[in-house]
């Protein structure tokens, strides 16, 4: 028993040497849980998963909101993207980062070789980017859409693979007019 304390203890102390930081919510934030899909918003077959505040390992060196939001998109139960929202106080933390997700846009495609094609997206939030590539194989034809935008001290990130861009960008003014009343007051 003491050798398992003993153990238990050690890692504790790593953890916290190590700069680990933990993201809570904060209740004075606006809900946005109850936005993020609603009929229609996706392509046929794909569904919105668990909604959870754990953000995705590729936004790890985000600077950390008052609020975060992220949903799993699936379809035939494969993974095939997803929704984050980050609500910030802090303009500053707010560009930057805005600034780091469109700079990342692309960077997982290029290493294999796949060009993206990039958009600035003048119809979505107060300014918006994204990035759509396609790729094919000998036997398949995929692609992966991404869109940010920032509206009223939030960043939205939507990632859809397998889905036409014109269908990314619709759910992406969906989601935005969704937003606008609540995170706009």
């Amino acid at each position: 028993m003491k050798y398992v304390v003993t153990i238990i203890l050690i890692g504790c102390l790593f953890l916290i040497g190590h700069g680990c930081r933990t993201h809570r919510n904060t209740d004075s934030a606006p809900k946005v849980e109850d936005l993020l899909v609603e009929q229609g918003d996706l392509p046929d077959g794909f569904s919105g998963g668990q909604i959870a505040d754990t953000r995705p390992k590729m936004f790890d060196k985000l600077p950390y909101g008052e609020k975060e939001v992220h949903q799993k998109f699936q379809r035939s139960q494969e993974a095939a993207g997803g929704v984050s929202i980050f609500i910030y106080k802090s303009q500053g933390d707010l560009e930057r980062a805005y600034n780091q997700v469109v700079t990342g846009f692309g960077q997982a495609m290029d290493s294999y070789g796949v060009k993206s094609e990039r958009h600035v997206l003048s119809n979505v939030g107060e300014k918006a980017e994204g990035t759509f590539a396609i790729y094919t194989t000998m036997q398949s034809r995929f692609t992966n859409g991404e869109v940010a935008f920032v509206r009223c001290g939030a960043l939205v990130h939507i990632r859809l693979s397998d889905t036409p861009w014109d269908q990314i960008t619709t759910y992406a003014n969906r989601l935005d007019e969704r937003l606008r009343p609540r995170l706009c007051k």
